[in-house]
């Protein structure tokens, strides 16, 4: 069996490849994708990308753009220096402190968890896995047998009575 090198692979494919005839694209392709360029050329300024506005627009709107980040910025800063932003506070205040209990109540259930497996024992678990060993295995012979049941034909079945 003879072996090539990467770069023997790669220029056997390439010729390979560049031997192929040209494929021409269907006319009902190029029909499709000349009328969709003509129709994204004709669609309003708004429904184009921003970069396709005319300069005026774009202008003005970068213009607004700018002022708006600033007054947004300074709006965050007044609300929060405000008096009724410390009732959004409280109110965030007394949602971590809900998480923090619930994080308390999990880690205690965990912690009691943890305790009660710890005085199980081995012969505990070894048992439980044993059990559902079992209760698996009797699960894929029952389902086994339901299928060829279900599957065989009914004259050579011989639960089923004429």
């Amino acid at each position: 069996m003879k072996h090539f090198s990467e770069q023997d692979l790669e220029s056997q494919v390439d010729r390979a490849l560049k031997a192929l005839p040209e494929i021409p694209a269907p006319q009902s392709l190029a029909r499709s994708v000349l009328a969709r360029a003509k129709s994204q050329s004709a669609a309003p300024w708004y429904q184009r990308p921003w970069h396709s506005w005319p300069v005026r627009l774009r202008a003005v709107s970068f213009g607004i753009m700018l002022a708006a980040f600033p007054a947004l910025y300074f709006g965050i800063i007044q609300l929060i220096n405000h008096s009724f932003a410390g009732v959004f506070a409280e109110r965030a205040r007394d949602s971590l402190n809900a998480v923090a209990i619930l994080w308390n109540v999990a880690t205690a259930i965990a912690q009691a968890g943890f305790a009660v497996i710890a005085n199980l024992g081995p012969l505990f678990f070894v048992s439980a896995f044993l059990i559902a060993a079992v209760a698996y295995a009797a699960c894929i012979g029952i389902g086994t047998l339901a299928v060829k049941l279900a599957l065989t034909h009914r004259s050579s079945n011989p639960f089923y009575e004429n």
